[in-house]
């Protein structure tokens, strides 16, 4: 069993560094990158035990989360900021999934978008953007007027 264990380390790492794209939230890398370090150091010899290779992962984790997280946060993620509404208005998008209770997805520049509207809008009908906030698009059947808000 032990001599698996720096396979277990380094299988799991690669699951968890995956797993980031999936929940990008910057704290699963820490535990992937984590346990391939130590999956490494397993297999050179320096950690035998599994108490030692836990006691290692835990505190790896727990540096880098301290460390490195807020830093990575906002050299990855940069600053929020809104496409000028300007620039998205009038911009004409597909529904990708109908909207209920003011909610469905749109598709907008081959990217799917949350969005919300008050007209009932239906899978495969086209709309248009009134505004932005976030990730989210504000749409609607008609297209706005360039002066409108």
């Amino acid at each position: 069993m032990s001599e698996n264990l720096p396979l277990f380390w380094l299988i799991a790492g690669i699951i968890l560094v995956f797993l980031e794209f999936a929940l990008p939230s910057f704290v699963v890398i820490f535990f992937g990158t984590s346990a391939i370090l130590v999956g490494v150091l397993g297999y050179l010899g320096i950690l035998n035990s599994l108490e030692s290779q836990l006691i290692v992962f835990a505190v790896l984790s727990i540096a880098q989360l301290a460390i490195l997280r807020k830093w990575l946060q906002s050299v990855f993620k940069g600053d929020e900021a809104d496409l000028v509404d300007d620039e998205l208005k009038g911009q004409r998008v597909v529904v990708v999934e109908s909207f209920t209770n003011g909610h469905g997805r749109v598709q907008f520049r081959g990217a799917g978008w949350g969005a919300e509207s008050s007209d009932a809008l239906s899978e495969g009908e086209e709309g248009f953007i009134v505004s932005q906030s976030g990730m989210k698009l504000r749409v609607s059947k008609n297209k706005p007027d360039s002066n409108s808000v």
